[in-house]
């Protein structure tokens, strides 16, 4: 009788340590949709050959039950070679689900930044929630599976608003024509479109600054094309010269001063350079036709660069 209960502690002690027990799995991700039953989800890691024994998985499970601990829906990544039950439970009970990145480039526009979260199908929810143009922070966030698209939103315009705060207190002291965030952002985003070289923000930034104090119309050809394409992509053909004569409030060649709203949502560089533009006399600049722009602080020194870049233009167009 003492060899038989033996044996059966002995058969019990195998039983229970086989949960312990590390077994080669391969690289594998599962999602535990909301609603799953201990059984289904335990049925789920058996078949994705994550566990060797459902028997083994619902023994591990009950027993964090008993302590009043139950398995977290959400997307899950399994990199480990080995990895016990035990383990594998305890993952699941944690909630320890797998980040995803998602990058939202400088310059989008509010819409085109929708669009692509639209295209993530692990976000969920409509998008309800619409900040003002400029107000979502352009950078690199993560997220989980099942994670509201609103929710992600609501983190873009936050991150904005603590950035201008810290930008707004490392401003130039002396700069005197932007004097409310919605003007910082409106101006830092055609800052943001007119160049995408980092060495020439403050530049540009100095040009509509000077235009600005000595009232000026900006002239932006980026305020132009938002006003034709709506914020909704970018425009598949060349500025027209009739382009200029739209009547809109984001025709800066007509109407003087910025425009109503921002026309993309700009980054960490181009509201620094909003608020600490170089110290020029420039106001005039146009594209050098072999990267970044010529400056010039006289209307002949612009036409000069004007021609020299219609030189180029036709040379080019004769290859």
């Amino acid at each position: 009788m003492m060899r038989f209960f033996i044996a059966i502690f002995i058969f019990i002690m195998l039983f229970i340590s086989l949960i312990f027990i590390p077994f080669n799995i391969s690289n594998t991700v599962i999602i535990i949709e909301p609603g799953k039953s201990t059984g289904e989800i335990v049925h789920t890691l058996k078949e994705e050959n994550i566990i060797l024994s459902e028997l083994h998985g619902k023994l591990a499970t009950g027993y964090f039950a008993l302590k009043g601990k139950y398995l977290k829906f959400g997307e899950y990544e399994f990199t480990e070679n080995k990895i016990s039950i035990f383990n594998v439970i305890t993952k699941l009970i944690e909630g320890k689900v797998k980040i995803n990145m998602v990058t939202i480039p400088e310059g989008l526009t509010n819409y085109e930044i929708y669009k692509l979260l639209e295209s993530l199908p692990k976000l969920k929810g409509e998008i309800t929630y619409n900040p003002k143009e400029g107000y979502l922070m352009p950078e690199t966030y993560d997220y989980v599976y099942g994670e509201k698209r609103n929710d992600l939103i609501k983190k873009m315009e936050r991150k904005q608003k603590e950035f201008l705060n810290i930008a707004w207190k490392e401003r130039n002291p002396t700069l005197s024509t932007l004097k409310t965030f919605d003007e910082i952002i409106i101006f830092a985003s055609i800052v943001e479109k007119e160049t995408g070289f980092g060495v020439e923000r403050d530049l540009v930034s100095s040009v509509y600054h000077n235009r600005l104090m000595k009232n000026m119309i900006l002239q932006a050809d980026p305020t132009i094309i938002y006003a034709l394409t709506n914020g909704k992509g970018k425009l598949d053909r060349k500025l027209l010269r009739s382009d200029l004569q739209i009547d809109s409030k984001y025709n800066t060649y007509k109407y003087s001063g910025l425009p109503p709203t921002a026309i993309c949502n700009p980054g960490k560089a181009s509201i620094i350079a909003t608020l600490n533009p170089a110290k020029t006399n420039y106001i005039y600049f146009v594209t050098s036709g072999s990267g970044g722009h010529n400056f010039s602080e006289t209307l002949k020194e612009h036409n000069e660069n004007v021609r020299k870049l219609r030189i180029l233009e036709r040379l080019r167009n004769k290859k």
